[in-house]
């Protein structure tokens, strides 16, 4: 594994997941908080997507994948937002948001923007028309 790959995973997804850990750690040790949050995983969706935009500026070439690959971050990160929305209206006592359904929601959400972002740290770069990885 690269340099570059092992510092997105320490980096990016690990602190990523911090949130998600702590909680399920503190809640082995016997507090009374929830087990999941889907603010945890809405935090980590909008880390993955927003490494994602930063990391395709330093992808030479390949500018029909970088464009769709902008696009879906940016999609990523409207939908992350909509969930924040969510969470507030939530908070605020809205009786039509349903959290369980919101959790799942953004629990399947980070799972797949964890996938995307994978696409993107472990797809080959181009120099010279040569593939180097990153």
């Amino acid at each position: 594994m690269t340099e570059l790959r092992t510092k997105w995973l320490v980096y990016t997804v690990g602190i990523g997941l911090l949130p998600i850990f702590l909680r399920l750690l503190l809640n082995s040790w016997g507090a009374k908080i929830t087990l999941l949050s889907a603010s945890d995983f809405v935090a980590f969706g909008f880390v993955l997507h927003i490494s994602i935009l930063n990391e395709i500026e330093y992808i030479n070439g390949q500018k029909a994948w970088k464009t769709f690959q902008n696009g879906l971050s940016i999609l990523g990160i409207f939908v992350y937002g909509a969930f924040s929305c969510a969470l507030m209206l939530h908070e605020a006592g809205t009786v039509g948001v349903d959290f369980k359904s919101l959790l799942n929601t953004a629990i399947i959400s980070a799972i797949i923007s964890f996938l995307l972002s994978l696409t993107v740290f472990f797809r080959p770069n181009t120099v010279n028309g040569e593939y180097v990885c990153p």
